[in-house]
């Protein structure tokens, strides 16, 4: 349908789809936000366990779509803004767009934010990855759940 019509109506067509993406996004953070909700009441409910600890888990998720959000959504808006009235933020190339950095930094962001909130997963990546790159460093012996080494503080003499 771009094709068959004038350009300036294929970037109002353009638009109107980006628009319609960001609908589908808005429903899908309404879902997670509900989601989380009602986990958080069974999870108040609930002595601690393995079930407990997946409930805490959607509280990362939560964090993920909010981080998604703040990374994708200036980008979004400029282009809709951008193609529906022609003014919006203009960049000279995709190197000096700080919109379509912060979407790039959102690939960054989810798997770091993945693996700073579960010690389980932070235990398989070191055990996977990181053991592999560094093969020769000695293991310590004492260690909390995240798999870092607890340091022993000296006693202090008193006098």
């Amino acid at each position: 349908v771009q094709n068959m019509v004038p350009i300036s109506k294929a970037a109002q067509i353009n638009a109107f789809g980006v628009m319609t993406l960001q609908i589908i996004v808005l429903i899908k953070i309404i879902m997670t936000v509900k989601l989380y909700v009602i986990a958080r009441s069974h999870l108040v409910r609930e002595a601690p366990g393995v079930d407990r600890d997946n409930k805490e888990s959607l509280r990362i998720i939560v964090f993920v779509v909010i981080c998604f959000l703040a990374l994708w959504c200036p980008s979004f808006v400029n282009i809709i803004v951008k193609q529906l009235t022609g003014k919006g933020v203009k960049f000279r190339n995709e190197a000096t767009n700080l919109f379509a950095t912060m979407a790039r930094l959102n690939a960054l962001v989810t798997p770091a934010v993945y693996i700073w909130g579960s010690p389980a997963l932070r235990r398989a990546v070191w055990r996977v990855v990181w053991k592999r790159v560094c093969p020769k460093r000695r293991p310590r012996s004492v260690s909390n759940c995240d798999g870092v080494a607890k340091r022993k503080c000296p006693q202090s003499k008193t006098s």
